[in-house]
Formats: C-alpha cells, structure tokens, sequence
C-alpha cells in the first residue's frame, strides 16, 4: 500500500527491482564491521547509538568515491538550524506550508484578478474529492483556493489511485499550473482565473510537466505533447519529459543519466557509477548542472555503507555533476529498512548548491550539496487518515521553479 501511494515518485521500481532491494536488506544485515576503521575522522557521540542522539551527526564517509551522511532521525530534526531570514524572504516559503481544516482560505473567484506569484500549490480535501490551494505570499491572504478546478485521483494502468498534482505543475511564469486528469488536462491561468481543458485520449495519464510554453503528459505506455497557445494535443512516439536530465537504473550496471533538449526530447546519454539500484521521483538540474534525485542505493555502495555505519541505510538522495556524472554527495535516511518507498523526495533547488529535500514527509530541508549542511524550511502536510479529514491538507506539494 506505501509502494502504491509513492508509485509515480519512484519511478516504477517493478518486481525485480524490489527482490532486490529486499535481497540487499538480507545481505547488508549479516556483513561483517570488515578493515579496521581506526584511521578515518571520528565524531564524538552524546550515546553509542546513533539513532538514539537528539544531535545530527554531519560528518561524512567515503562510499564508492563519493562523501555519504547519514541523515537526522525524526528526534534530530528540532536541531538542526532555520533558514535565515535573508534566505526565507529570498524563497518566499513560510515555516509552515499547510493548513487545517478550520483554515480560513478565500476562493479564486472571490479574489478576482491578480498578477501575484504562485509559489506553490497543494491539495486539500473536499467532499466529493480535491481542490487545489495556491500559496501566493504577496497576497494580503496566501492561500487561495481554486473553486473553478473539480479535481478527483488519477488511476493508472494498474488501477493503483494517486493525488493529481505534480511536482513540476507550476510554470516558469509562475502563473500558470496544469492538473493532469483521468483523460484530461487542465490549465490554470492563476492571474485571470481562466481555466482551460484539454481533452487526452488516455484515462490514465499519471505524470506531466512544462517544457518550456508546452506540456508533455503521459502514462505507462502513451506519452502526449499539448501545445496551449494553439489547443494542439498530439500524440508523440519519442521518450519526452520537462526534466533537464533523469537518472534511470536498469541492471547492475550502473545508473544511466538522460539529458533532454528545449524541446523535452532525449540529446544525450551518459553511463555513470552504480551507486543506485533504483530510482523514484522527478530529478531536478540546477544552472550549474549538478543535479539531484531519490532512490535505493544500489547493492555496492548499501554494503559499504552498512559496513562503516550499521544502521540499515538502503535510500536517500543522490546529487551527481551531470556531464562528468561525478562531484557528488549522498544523504542516506537512517534506519530506512522496512520504511516505504520515499523517505526523501527532491523538489528541487533553491540556489546552485542548495537542494530542497522532503525529509520524511512534513520537513522541507535544504542541504548544501559542496558542504553537506542541513537546514529547517517549512513544515508540510502529512499523510491523512483513511477517509481524509475534509477541508485538511493532502500530502503532495509542488514548488515553483
């Protein structure tokens, strides 16, 4: 069922790929300390076990030529450091980005007109299915609901349900934000309230994105390019994504990194080391090409790192230099055996070396990919009971690029 609820932000990890994680979970728990260690930096612990600290242990180790951190458990989270102020009004994100049901939160229709920012958008729950909520700091009233836009889940091929907000749903303008439906599209024009559908012959559409003024949307097997300044919709053969570069992992080979043109189609290939065993959610690239993504490490570098630091580490994020696919940093979840797919999801960049990690679900981080450091963002939803609370907050967040 967690599998299910993170399905479009791993990436399809099939059957194969999940014997294996469950191989290396077996594995990594019976390899030995291995070399004596003595000769490596060492931190001075407050308690022998590690998960057992209220203080997040930063120093790194070596994994298979690149720095890895454990990162916080959920007791660590309270000390590690906010953001500046500088750098909050720079990313225009509260301390908390959510809301209850008793929130107040004007429609669209009641605002009117409005040339302010989306800075991101959420879900909350309605009864007779979901709303999309704008966050617009500018706005006397940040939060806005839009009344005009019936959302229900998506269902794929698998007839598996998801919430219908992407992660790249917001457009460069800031102004614009698509909502993929079950053989459907929309568009919305946040500045003048207009919202346009598109039809798409495939209820199944799960995943999409902006490329450029373009979308492209696809399923498991049918992918779609809609042009709005036209009303064009056309069915495409080629692989498209509005991502710069996605990291794949097929095999044991080592993980392949894609890069895509303006236009979303595929312009080059690279084969990197095998640090992952698979892949899950979107990969976001930075200016300076460094780019970011979640997934399982592969069964090297988790035997390694179990080796030099027993605490069942299986995923986490990766950050690669995307032409010579080296320069990197892992952030690995701790204790993250037998916890469900998606403990971090990348949700993109906030300056050249900082990524904007979703640290176990309700914690916005940023971690400084040349140093390592962490810092506290914002507070985001959870997951909800089953049935939902009506009027409270859905689990998935997208943040304007």
């Amino acid at each position: 069922e967690a599998a299910r609820a993170h399905r479009r932000r791993r990436r399809r990890i099939g059957a194969g790929g999940l014997a294996a994680v469950t191989a290396l979970v077996v594995g990594a728990a019976v390899v030995p300390r291995g070399r004596d260690l003595a000769d490596r930096p060492t931190v001075e612990r407050t308690s022998p076990d590690p998960s057992l600290a209220t203080e997040w242990d930063p120093s790194e180790v070596d994994v298979l030529g690149l720095a890895a951190q454990v990162g916080p458990t959920a007791r660590q989270l309270a000390s590690l450091p906010r953001i500046t102020d500088l750098t909050r009004s720079q990313l225009a994100l509260p301390e908390v980005l959510a809301f209850g049901p008793d929130t107040r939160i004007p429609s669209l229709s009641d605002v009117g007109g409005s040339g302010a920012p989306v800075r991101a958008v959420l879900l909350r729950h309605a009864p007779e299915g979901l709303r999309a909520v704008l966050f617009r700091p500018t706005l006397a009233s940040p939060y806005v609901l839009v009344d005009t836009v019936p959302l229900v889940p998506t269902l794929d091929e698998g007839g598996n349900l998801d919430e219908p907000l992407e992660v790249r749903a917001i457009a460069d303008d800031r102004r614009h934000v698509m909502f993929v439906q079950p053989g459907k599209v929309h568009v919305l024009d946040a500045f003048t309230g207009e919202v346009r559908t598109f039809p798409v012959a495939d209820r199944h559409l799960e995943e999409g994105g902006w490329v450029g003024e373009d979308l492209v949307v696809w399923s498991e097997t049918l992918r779609f390019r809609i042009t709005p300044a036209t009303g064009q919709v056309r069915r495409v053969s080629e692989l498209v994504s509005p991502a710069r570069h996605e990291v794949e992992v097929e095999g044991t080979d080592g993980l392949r990194v894609l890069g895509f043109d303006e236009r979303g189609t595929v312009s080059t290939t690279r084969t990197g080391p095998n640090l992952l065993g698979a892949v899950w959610g979107s990969t976001f690239t930075n200016d300076d090409d460094q780019l970011a993504t979640g997934g399982f490490l592969s069964e090297p570098a988790a035997l390694e790192l179990n080796r030099q630091r027993p605490q069942r580490l299986f995923q986490g994020v990766l950050t690669l230099d995307a032409e010579s696919l080296a320069r990197g940093r892992l952030l690995v979840a701790p204790e993250s055996e037998g916890v469900r797919v998606g403990c971090c999801e990348v949700l993109g960049w906030a300056y050249l070396d900082e990524v904007l990690v979703r640290w176990r679900d309700t914690d916005l981080l940023t971690w400084n990919a040349r140093t390592g450091a962490l810092r506290r963002v914002s507070t985001l939803p959870g997951r909800q009971q089953d049935p939902p609370i009506v009027d409270s907050a859905a689990w998935s967040v997208a943040l304007a690029p």
